[in-house]
């Protein structure tokens, strides 16, 4: 073996194979000194150890946690720390879970798709996804910055992300160098939501059963003529996120609708108060009013709805342009059914501007099928209110049409909920119906409750 150095040559040869214990020298006060070398040490072998890599690789922007459909944009930095010139390429893979659906992408791959490679494996540990570049040539402690993106990450997991530099020094190309760096990208969902589809009253009049006007003769699918109903979808979004995210918007999307009706879909109506951001665990408040319509007038079927949540979202963060890119995230909705054919009765209520502590009080019947329709009502008597309207009545409906019957009640205290009992039953079905709240009315097993303001 042979050592070429600039301050020394060291030959070493030998010789013979003697069995004898083999000694090394060193030098102390009293001159060279025989010492044994170690024991089941050999000198006659000699193992070359590969270069330990110079380069170094570092991820400044790297965060400790991530949202779930966030475009992630990852610096990375190639740092020369060899004496001499190398020709470097980088190579990234993702590890994941089996069912994930993330795509790795260097951030210029549209501006320079001849200096990337990409390439996608699954091995049978887990999917796993590979992207390799060129990085040229890099003088000695010369640095040079890449950048990949992490798209579609739908699912709150967390990745294995191993970045390496795959290099040779220009005085020895035949020798392939390696440094290699593991980092973990933690994924969770910004935001959940719970939801409440009521009904409310559509302020149009129904079309008339009895009579024929131009419009329905024409196209039904240019204009339906069938029933509308109006629906509130109540969303309470709760931020799971670790620092504040500003909402910038927020829709209701229809995925999936019945055949033969449609939907109309308001904007969002805020109901907690409007700030700029929604901080950890903050709710968010809003209704989605919504109109479902028949195209035409005798489809009497159920109407199933399926819905998702888009919230518009980005970063409170003063950084770089790319961090505060938006993100749209979806929700799931839970899907809904409006039986568009059953007869309902519907509650509403108002105060009166005149008499602290009066409500007026309304309950709309609709008969949207075809059978005449006899309804029983039945107001009960109760010591937390008083009120004016009929005690007992019958209402007789003809087909698709409804009508309302309205009452005045003064509450006996001011302050609280009170539960007006209005019996409602459909002698033709032989059924009691329930009496489904509106607007800001609730509802319990009992029936619905009206608030009653407190005194100013």
């Amino acid at each position: 073996m042979h050592i070429d150095e600039e301050k020394f040559d060291l030959a070493y040869m030998i010789t013979g194979h003697s069995e004898r214990p083999s000694s090394w020298w060193q030098q102390t006060k009293k001159g060279a000194s025989q010492r044994r070398i170690g024991k089941d040490r050999d000198t006659g072998r000699c193992k070359i150890m590969p270069k330990p890599p110079k380069i170094r690789i570092s991820t400044p922007n790297l965060r400790s946690t991530y949202y779930t459909n966030e475009r992630v944009t990852l610096s990375i930095g190639i740092h020369n720390e060899e004496d001499e010139r190398a020709e470097v390429s980088a190579e990234v893979r993702l590890f994941g879970t089996p069912e994930s659906t993330a795509k790795l992408a260097w951030s210029d791959a549209d501006s320079s798709p001849d200096s990337a490679e990409s390439g996608s494996s699954t091995p049978t540990e887990g999917p796993s996804h590979f992207i390799k570049q060129s990085v040229g040539f890099l003088d000695r402690s010369a640095d040079k910055e890449l950048g990949i993106v992490l798209a579609d990450t739908q699912e709150a997991a967390k990745f294995s992300l191993e970045i390496s530099a795959v290099y040779h020094l220009v005085s020895d190309v035949q020798t392939p160098i390696i440094k290699t760096i593991t980092v973990e990208l933690s994924f969770i969902r910004p935001f959940e939501a719970n939801y409440d589809f009521l009904p409310h009253i559509h302020p149009l009049p129904w079309p008339d059963f009895f009579s024929v006007s131009d419009d329905l003769v024409g196209d039904p699918i240019s204009k339906p003529g069938g029933l509308v109903q109006k629906w509130c979808l109540n969303s309470k979004v709760v931020s799971f996120a670790l620092e504040p995210l500003v909402i910038e918007k927020m829709a209701l999307k229809l995925l999936d609708i019945s055949i033969g009706a449609i939907c109309n879909i308001e904007s969002e109506v805020l109901i907690s108060p409007e700030t700029p951001q929604i901080s950890p665990e903050e709710l968010r408040d809003s209704s989605f009013f919504l109109d479902v319509q028949k195209v035409l007038l005798g489809d009497r079927r159920p109407t199933a709805l399926n819905f998702a949540l888009e919230i518009t979202w980005r970063r409170n963060s003063s950084g770089s342009a790319i961090e505060a890119s938006t993100t749209t995230s979806v929700l799931e909705i839970p899907r809904f059914v409006v039986p568009m054919g059953e007869p309902r009765v519907l509650a509403s209520s108002s105060p009166s501007n005149k008499l602290p502590g009066l409500i007026h009080l309304e309950y709309t019947l609709e008969n949207p099928s075809t059978h005449f329709l006899t309804f029983n009502l039945l107001m009960e008597a109760s010591e937390h209110f008083a009120f004016s309207g009929p005690k007992t009545t019958v209402v007789q409906l003809v087909p698709l049409s409804r009508h309302t019957v309205k009452y005045n009640i003064l509450a006996a205290k001011r302050g609280l909920w009170i539960q007006p009992q209005l019996v409602v039953v459909d002698t033709y079905f032989n059924k009691t119906l329930r009496v489904l709240p509106t607007g800001e009315m609730r509802a319990d097993k009992k029936g619905v409750l009206v608030w009653v303001d407190a005194d100013d």
